[in-house]
């Protein structure tokens, strides 16, 4: 019997052989649609509490360490923002603003409780909203499969990237059919999207986070751009 972990870490793996996936993507389980009252109950319920917690606070240093690189003293913009737990990463590596959206107004009254003067959070919804600036670095962390069609709505945000500007987009792969679906995300992007850098990490558990979780983050730009 092949074990849970070995077969997200095969899947993790088998980014760089997407066709070999082909035939089995239409097991995946996507998209996740929540409306907004979903969201509010579940953030006023501490349903997202865990973004907290050990393993999320070392995926957001390594994920603000990396926009770090690529836009040190930059614009940020953060899709799907929560409770902020991003933004404090990046402000202590000295980026110039930051401005982040979420649909939740529960989950915006915690992250508004860490603003400063260069950060600004606002109730808004991905698929509609209109960034009024451009940006260095535009990060989906965690966030781009609850759209209803991801690599059109990454293709929109991309038109408001400075020309040296980068996006950063991070999935967490947390099951097969769970797998499958973001595997997919990743490979429609492909058609859109060059990989400047990818960071692969894979958590085959502990008694704190008992789930396996394989990790993927990419650094990426637009292929006409």
């Amino acid at each position: 019997m092949i074990g849970k972990n070995w077969i997200l870490a095969a899947l993790l793996a088998s980014q760089s052989h997407p066709r070999l996936l082909r035939p089995l993507f239409r097991l995946k389980s996507g998209p996740y649609r929540y409306d907004k009252q979903q969201w509010e109950d579940e953030f006023s319920a501490g349903g997202w509490d865990f973004l907290t917690s050990p393993l999320e606070r070392h995926r957001n240093t390594l994920l603000a360490g990396c926009v770090d690189q690529y836009a040190p003293d930059g614009l940020v913009l953060e899709i799907g923002c929560g409770t902020g737990a991003l933004q404090s990463s990046l402000l202590r590596n000295g980026h110039r603003a930051y401005l982040g959206i979420d649909i939740s107004e529960a989950a915006l009254a915690r992250a508004k409780k860490n603003t400063d003067g260069r950060s600004t959070f606002l109730a808004a919804p991905a698929e509609t909203f209109e960034p009024p600036g451009s940006y260095d670095a535009i990060v989906f962390a965690e966030t781009l499969y609850y759209l209803a069609d991801p690599a059109a709505q990454l293709v929109r945000y991309s038109r408001y990237l400075n020309p040296d500007g980068h996006l950063f987009v991070s999935m967490a792969l947390t099951g097969l059919r769970d797998g499958f679906w973001k595997l997919s995300i990743w490979q429609d992007l492909r058609s859109h999207f060059k990989t400047a850098n990818e960071i692969d990490l894979f958590f085959p558990g502990s008694s704190t986070c008992p789930a396996a979780v394989a990790w993927t983050l990419k650094v990426l730009k637009p292929k006409n751009g």
